[in-house]
């Protein structure tokens, strides 16, 4: 199953949960299905985040740790995923050419 579609299947079912099924609470199953989809979410591949440091050289970064803590994490050229949050890197060229 592709990691989009999982993703919004999770989320159905969260959406149709029941109080009482299998005698889990209702909070702990969302919650189980809400860390699950984020999960999934770091494993598709999003392009790194350009910056500029403070010698003025643009720089390539975690797009995940720049969106949710405005950190500039230094990605490296073929670095797989972010080493601190974990999020997969999608260097594949943009219809300009450009990284």
């Amino acid at each position: 199953m592709e990691t989009k579609k999982a993703i919004e299947w999770l989320r159905a079912i969260s959406a149709t949960q029941k109080d009482s099924l299998h005698g889990n609470s209702l909070a702990d199953r969302k919650e189980a299905l809400y860390v699950a989809m984020y999960k999934l979410r770091k494993e598709i591949p999003n392009k790194p985040h350009i910056f500029t440091d403070h010698d003025r050289f643009d720089k390539n970064g975690c797009p995940k740790c720049y969106e949710d803590k405005g950190r500039n994490e230094i990605l490296y050229a073929g670095q797989k995923y972010c080493s601190v949050r974990g999020q997969a890197i999608d260097w594949i060229r943009d219809d300009r050419g450009e990284k």
